[in-house]
């Protein structure tokens, strides 16, 4: 795997507490209907042995980044992102993420 990119997402409406829980965890790349690309954080719970995974929306790829992904996952190449800092922004509400993304 080789580094594609780094770059600035800005949160979609995850607080700050969830920023904190994610950094330094991989987050999943889907594409949505509207052929956008979304970076997701799973949580996994288990309760009195019963498993519960919750999935948190860390936010969406600019544009230019989009397309080389979006060509890399119809490809087929195996795609990751990696949450590695929080940069906070003081006069907006919502966090900013820094996302490395990975390409094989």
């Amino acid at each position: 795997m080789y580094r594609l990119e780094e770059i600035e997402v800005r949160s979609v409406k995850t607080g700050l507490k969830r920023v904190r829980e994610n950094i330094g965890k991989w987050a999943h790349v889907e594409l949505t209907n509207d052929n956008r690309v979304k970076l997701c954080a799973l949580q996994e719970k288990c309760i009195f042995g019963v498993q519960y995974t919750s999935q948190d929306i860390i936010g969406y790829l600019p544009e230019k980044t989009s397309c080389a992904v979006l060509k890399g996952l119809k490809a087929g190449k195996k795609i990751k992102a990696r949450v590695f800092d929080f940069v906070p922004k003081f006069e907006d509400t919502l966090p900013t993420y820094n996302v490395s993304i990975w390409m094989n």
